[in-house]
């Protein structure tokens, strides 16, 4: 069948032009189009459209969200081609895998993603939470980013000397002021942990720091580590009393509270002392 005998099954009423798009009204619907597809395409007030020409305008639609959304993405911030495919993936569950590939190739080829910056970006950032050397080369890589250059420059940029390490661990002793040595101590070794260190890069340094902690200092955890203890210990003695009706010894209850105090990492002597103490000030 030629075009000219296509059957009709809607009218273009209306032709609006808007700030950033234009917008066609049909019979039945309102379809946004960029500029550039007005111009290629023979469109004004009145036209008949046949089914495939209401396609095209839909098929139009759908690519002009899609570059509107990516257009907004990257006026804000630097993305890998990677998080762009996923971000679209999950926002047009409708676009295929080879459609989104080619929308990102296009948007690629005019140099309009720019990985390398924001893999400098990345790297920065990682660097200064203390992430490992390790961690930020695992990054790049998971997003598809490898390249000498950058390698050169984690090398030249992130220097993992004494200053590195000995700053993060007196940092987290001074952000954590109320904690207990002991705790600040655990805390530090998992920053350094879960930031993709093996322990013997750090422990030394972490070492090295806390057995330079004064005896005056020691002394003043000690009691307040006691004391927390102490505490601790009163209220959950409390509450199993309470919430336990059938306790039937106090060595029972005893035991309890050792079990519960012990997950909150205190050592088993430490809770003795202070079961015996507070038994001693009862009785």
């Amino acid at each position: 069948m030629r075009a000219s005998e296509e059957k009709i099954i809607d009218k273009i009423n209306d032709i609006i032009f808007k700030k950033n798009n234009i917008e066609v009204v049909l019979n039945f619907k309102k379809i946004k189009i960029s500029r550039n597809f007005y111009t290629d395409n023979y469109l004004y007030k009145g036209k008949d459209l046949t089914l495939e020409d209401v396609q095209k305008l839909e098929d139009e639609e759908k690519y002009f969200q899609v570059h509107s959304y990516l257009n907004r993405l990257l006026t804000n911030r630097n993305y890998f081609k990677k998080e762009l495919v996923c971000k679209l993936q999950t926002k047009f569950k409708n676009l295929s895998n080879k459609q989104i590939d080619e929308i990102i190739s296009e948007y690629d080829n005019n140099d309009l993603i720019n990985e390398k910056d924001k893999a400098y970006q990345l790297i920065d950032t990682l660097y200064l939470k203390g992430y490992s050397k390790n961690y930020i080369e695992s990054e790049l890589k998971k997003n598809g980013v490898k390249d000498e250059e950058l390698a050169y420059y984690i090398n030249q940029t992130c220097l993992y000397d004494d200053k590195f390490f000995n700053d993060i661990i007196a940092n987290i002793y001074k952000k954590y002021s109320s904690m207990l040595i002991k705790n600040k101590k655990d805390k530090t070794i998992t920053f350094f942990l879960i930031r993709g260190f093996a322990k013997n890069q750090f422990i030394s340094y972490i070492d090295e720091f806390y057995n330079g902690i004064s005896t005056a200092e020691l002394n003043e955890d000690e009691n307040k580590m006691k004391l927390k203890l102490k505490n601790d210990y009163y209220k959950i003695k409390t509450l199993l009393e309470r919430s336990h009706k059938n306790i039937n010894s106090d060595k029972e209850l005893e035991n309890l509270c050792i079990k519960k105090l012990l997950t909150k990492g205190y050592s088993y002597d430490e809770i003795k002392e202070v079961i015996a103490s507070n038994f001693n000030t009862e009785y």
